[in-house]
């Protein structure tokens, strides 16, 4: 849900950022970005706060008390505006500060959010009030360190026109490409029950995880340089970095994703408990090479329409993306849960569903 609030709310301004930003040089345009800037900011915080809420109290009608309401809604909030705030860094190349959001919020969150589950409840809330509590302070820490903030806010219409009408076509893009990799997640726990979900979400997030993090080496850095050439030399200029990306992405990424396949059992056993390690087996492969062929495609490619600002066509590609994913995990999950499976891929994914004891964890 975090992630698609994001997407939703958050992500139209923060590409218009990541692409345009290096472009408002001079105190009088910089201070017109900066206004603007804070007004999209509470614009995108507030539609957000508005629509988390009241999902959160309809998804969870028993399990959310005031105080665990209040603090996933802050969570969710304070690590929307981090990744933005990160986004922002990485387009200006202010490595440091981009290094201290990405690491400062999670870590210092995950510790401390450990010590309030063992020290003062053994609840969501104490996990989640950790990290928003890092991530509020790491967000101020942030905004000391950037011009974030240092002028008034104001609506300025035509910017925040132009930043709508590039923004929300790739927002559109980028919710959808978070439906389609997280819709396999609710059609197994639709057909299979929600504590296969955990079974089938171990090996599938490890597998885009890992592409995702081989992606981030060469990425962070690659599409403001891509930015940056097309702004100062032409379009020309832009294409040669990008195929200098291109190169650089895959070279990184290939070996990572199938070094990964190569010691996929060894890896499973080491690091994933017994109750999960069947479904992971199965999945963990297959997850890494449609991570490797997502993040190629959307760190490449889909940069060329970014450039050019023609984000329609990643829209219309996350449309396709989205249609074949969902229908392809019905199919899958429907034949696996009917009583006599079709196939021997069918009957593996019938074993999807942990023993109770998982259901624990």
């Amino acid at each position: 849900m975090q992630e698609m609030s994001f997407a939703v709310f958050f992500m139209w301004w923060s590409h218009y950022a990541l692409r345009f930003i290096s472009g408002f040089k001079g105190s009088e345009r910089r201070k017109r970005f900066l206004s603007s800037e804070l007004t999209a900011l509470f614009i995108c915080g507030a539609l957000q706060s508005a629509v988390v809420i009241p999902a959160l109290m309809l998804y969870f009608p028993k399990d959310m008390p005031p105080v665990a309401l209040a603090t996933t809604a802050l969570f969710m909030l304070t690590r929307s505006v981090n990744n933005y705030m990160s986004e922002r860094a990485r387009s200006e190349a202010y490595i440091g500060l981009y290094t201290f959001i990405q690491t400062a919020g999670p870590l210092f969150g995950l510790v401390f959010g450990l010590a309030l589950l063992f020290e003062v409840s053994r609840s969501p809330a104490s996990i989640l009030g950790g990290f928003a509590i890092m991530q509020t302070l790491s967000l101020l820490i942030a905004f000391r360190l950037s011009d974030l903030g240092r002028v008034r806010p104001r609506f300025d219409r035509e910017l925040l026109f132009d930043a709508a009408h590039f923004g929300i076509p790739v927002m559109m893009a980028s919710m959808l490409a978070l439906v389609a990799i997280n819709a396999p997640r609710f059609v197994v726990e639709h057909y299979m029950g929600l504590a296969a979900v955990g079974a089938f979400s171990v090996g599938y997030g490890l597998g885009l995880r890992a592409s995702s993090v081989a992606v981030m080496l060469v990425t962070v850095g690659a599409y403001p340089l891509v930015v940056r050439k097309m702004e100062q030399e032409g379009v020309e200029a832009a294409y040669e970095q990008m195929a200098k990306n291109i190169t650089l992405v895959g070279l990184v990424v290939i070996p990572v994703a199938f070094g990964l396949l190569a010691v996929n059992t060894s890896v499973v056993d080491l690091v994933i408990p017994p109750d999960y390690r069947e479904a992971t087996y199965l999945i963990l492969p297959l997850a890494t090479i449609g991570g490797l062929m997502r993040y190629l495609r959307a760190h490449t490619t889909d940069q060329v329409f970014l450039v050019r600002s023609r984000p329609g066509f990643i829209t219309m590609i996350s449309v396709v993306d989205l249609i074949f994913g969902v229908l392809s995990s019905y199919s899958d999950c429907g034949s696996a849960a009917s009583p006599e499976p079709r196939s021997g891929r069918s009957f593996r994914a019938r074993r999807l569903s942990p023993p109770a004891s998982c259901c624990r964890g």
